[in-house]
C-alpha cells in the first residue's frame, strides 16, 4: 500500500510505503476532472523524511532494473 495516511485498507496491507502529501508537503501535479493540469506547491516540510509518490516509485523501478 502507497499512501499517506491510514486507510481501511491501510490495516488489510501486507507492506505499507507512506509517502509525503501532495501539495501540502511536496510539489506535484493534480488533473482536474475536464484534464486540465494543476501545479500543486510544497507548504510545508513532512514531519519526518518521507518521499513523495514520484521519488518512492523511481526507487522501487531502480531496485526491479538492477535485478
Amino acid at each position: 500500500l502507497i499512501d499517506n495516511k491510514i486507510s481501511g485498507t491501510y490495516y488489510l496491507a501486507d507492506l505499507i510505503l507512506p509517502t509525503a502529501v501532495t501539495g501540502v508537503e511536496t510539489d506535484g501535479l493534480a488533473f482536474r476532472f475536464d484534464h486540465v493540469p494543476i501545479e500543486l506547491k510544497k507548504i510545508r516540510n513532512p514531519p519526518i523524511e518521507i518521499p513523495s509518490d514520484e521519488e518512492l516509485l523511481d526507487k522501487i523501478i531502480n531496485r526491479l532494473e538492477e535485478s
